[in-house]
């Protein structure tokens, strides 16, 4: 699936979601979903079964996707966006994932917490420079 759009519409579960969760809004639901997408792909677990363990994405992994795909979607408006979206640290990340997880639509392995999202980047100094936006960057785009 190909998206020309920046990010895409969240999906009716995503939105659910965010209204019981009530702190996030469903885009950085959606976002969250997109980043992990390109964080399996790149990882090249996308081939492993979905329910397989070797399909599980870390924390700190995670949080290097959200990274890639917040400087590749957003450069230096990122941590502005963040802001807006309630997300003041990578922690909050951590929060997102959460509540996906017990929303059933992501799973977490033993041992996984929330916790395990903290301190991952600085939001100020990760997007210096980012200026040159990759535009075409949709959901689905490669790096």
């Amino acid at each position: 699936m190909s998206e020309s759009e920046m990010e895409r519409e969240p999906e009716m579960p995503l939105v659910a979601l965010a209204a019981q969760d009530g702190r996030y809004p469903p885009e950085a639901f959606a976002f969250v979903m997109d980043a992990l997408s390109h964080t399996i792909r790149r990882l090249g677990r996308d081939e492993k079964p979905v329910d397989s363990s070797e399909r599980h994405i870390s924390g700190p992994e995670l949080l290097s996707g959200i990274e890639e795909t917040a400087r590749r979607r957003y450069g230096a408006l990122a941590p502005g966006l963040f802001e807006a979206w309630g997300i003041h640290s990578t922690g909050d990340f951590g929060q997102i994932v959460f509540a996906l997880v017990e929303g059933r639509l992501l799973r977490s392995q033993e041992g996984d917490r929330p916790e395990d999202f903290e301190d991952g980047f600085d939001f100020q100094e990760a997007f210096v420079g980012s200026e040159d936006l990759d535009l075409s960057a949709g959901p689905e785009a490669e790096l």
